[in-house]
């Protein structure tokens, strides 16, 4: 991208973790949710690749000679059940992005790099549910 911008262009970019942590610690180390993370962080690593690029993304851009990086973290809820109006639906949006991914996820990085059976995966998406 730094040799596609003018000088003083800029450019934004999202990255979304593959753990889903919780405020109040419901999502804790045993819970099914953690698991998930340390799966898919896993099948990255076994790519080659990284699952938490979200943490290095502002070291990487800087490193890349870009100036003025400002990093800003949204907390991102997974359902309707925060206070704020705004987190509410930001929440909805998420759990259906989340809802109807999970599957594709699920399936291409678990059969494919993790050598797991579809009968597998299908007994652990149920367990997943972000309800």
């Amino acid at each position: 991208m730094y040799g596609h911008l003018k000088p003083g262009g800029w450019y934004e970019q999202v990255e979304m973790a593959v753990r889903i942590p919780s405020d109040d610690d419901t999502v804790g180390p045993d819970h099914v949710l953690t698991k998930w993370g340390d799966t898919f962080e896993a099948a990255g690593e076994k790519l080659g690749k990284t699952f938490k690029i979200w943490e290095q993304s502002a070291a990487g851009v800087k490193k890349a000679g870009f100036q003025n990086v400002k990093e800003e973290k949204f907390k991102m809820p997974v359902g309707p059940w925060a206070r704020d109006p705004k987190l509410k639906e930001i929440g909805r949006w998420n759990q259906l992005h989340c809802e109807e991914g999970i599957e594709g996820w699920a399936v291409a990085l678990l059969t494919r790099v993790m050598g797991w059976t579809l009968e597998e995966v299908n007994v652990l998406l149920p367990r997943c549910e972000l309800r």
